[in-house]
């Protein structure tokens, strides 16, 4: 999918997993939240194991965007759209972040993602993009975004993406795959063997929050 801006193509940013991630508690809300920071060149690489064979390929974005404050409503509204067709279901965190990364910057502030979560907004009032919101959340941030003609859930690999950009249905779906090895009567065995099908190893706390949210939903 092509992008609306001419500026340069940002440097492709690592992905930060489970593994990398420390035990903090789980972010804030897009819109209300303190600046996020996005992954950046130069940070440790991800785990040596690799996501399953059972998972396909997760497909990025790769437009080049205008900046925020350089662009009009009717362009971020349609940039939102472009993203949506590239990677969804996206969720709403993963959403904002690509724009970010597409547009060349580094962090989700509040006047960004306030400005991203009006062009979603508008962009589902025309029903150029349908939400789902099995968990019943305040805010777009664990929603997930896609065009009326895709599936509710693709079972794809983490790719670029971090924990927490992983729509809930999505791990749910992971989680009924490794139930057919683990079985669901041990969540920890569950949740690593779900972590191994992604590739990822460490089971910290928020992995166990982000799956056991998911378990509500797979089982």
């Amino acid at each position: 999918h092509g992008g609306i801006g001419s500026v340069d193509a940002p440097e492709a940013a690592s992905p930060v997993t489970p593994e990398e991630t420390d035990d903090t508690d789980n972010k804030e809300s897009l819109g209300s939240s303190p600046a996020a920071s996005l992954p950046t060149p130069g940070e440790p690489d991800a785990p040596e194991s690799k996501a399953g064979s059972e998972l396909s390929e997760y497909v990025a974005f790769s437009g080049q965007l205008i900046p925020i404050g350089e662009a009009s409503s009717r362009q971020v509204t349609k940039a939102i759209v472009d993203i949506v067709a590239a990677e969804g279901p996206i969720s709403g965190v993963r959403l904002h972040r690509a724009y970010v990364i597409a547009a060349g910057g580094q962090r989700v502030g509040r006047v960004i993602a306030s400005e991203l979560n009006k062009a979603i907004a508008a962009a589902l009032r025309v029903g150029s993009i349908v939400d789902d919101n099995p968990l019943h959340v305040q805010g777009y941030q664990s929603r997930a975004f896609r065009l009326p003609d895709q599936p509710t859930v693709r079972l794809r690999a983490p790719g670029p993406r971090e924990l927490d950009e992983i729509p809930v249905r999505e791990l749910a779906a992971v989680l009924e795959l490794a139930a057919i090895e683990a079985g669901w009567d041990d969540s920890d065995a569950l949740f690593r063997e779900a972590l191994r099908l992604l590739g990822w190893k460490r089971l910290t706390t928020n992995v166990r929050t982000a799956l056991g949210q998911a378990e509500k939903i797979a089982r």
